[in-house]
């Protein structure tokens, strides 16, 4: 009789845990988010998340004083912000091709007249030189820029189970995947 019971509660419980929009975002109020939703008029919103009801994420956008609130069930993406990077390298890059090309090409122009006496080690020199300060500049202003790191929240690990009770109450479950 027990087994017969067990299995009418997994039949009954395994619909019902499943059920989409009963997703929790493990998102603490205050975090910044990203979210897409085709609910949503933009591709993306980012904002503040503020407290909300169990089957809501309420975003506070960094533009508006007021909350959006994202039904979870519409959402397709959620991310979530944990820092952010510099961009030293991809700056002196630009600048040493930036640096190298003006200097290398005004060099090349003057060393290219007939009055001129200059080499051709000397040009290669000043292209070198120029990409040098110009990857210093560039990187100097690369640190400068900062960028939003962003981590992606698997939205389908944390799902909300309900069971049938004996005395006609309902058992609330959280289940979270690792």
């Amino acid at each position: 009789m027990r087994t017969l019971i067990v299995i009418l509660i997994a039949a009954v419980v395994t619909p019902i845990s499943g059920l989409p929009g009963q997703d929790i975002p493990p998102v603490a109020p205050g975090t910044r988010v990203r979210v897409t939703a085709p609910d949503l008029g933009a591709d993306k919103l980012i904002g503040t998340v503020v407290p909300s009801p169990v089957d809501t994420l309420m975003v506070r956008p960094t533009d508006r004083m007021t909350a959006i609130a994202i039904p979870l069930a519409s959402m397709t993406r959620l991310e979530v912000r944990y820092g952010q990077k510099a961009h030293l390298l991809l700056g002196a890059a630009i600048g040493f091709v930036a640096g190298a090309t003006s200097l290398g090409i005004g060099s090349a122009v003057v060393c290219s007249r007939e009055d001129s006496d200059c080499s051709e080690h000397q040009t290669v020199t000043f292209t070198a030189l120029g990409g040098l300060s110009g990857g210093a500049v560039g990187a100097l202003l690369g640190s400068l820029i900062h960028t939003d790191r962003w981590n992606r929240v698997p939205l389908e690990r944390f799902r909300v189970g309900l069971a049938p009770r004996h005395d006609g109450g309902v058992w609330v479950g959280l289940s979270v995947g690792f």
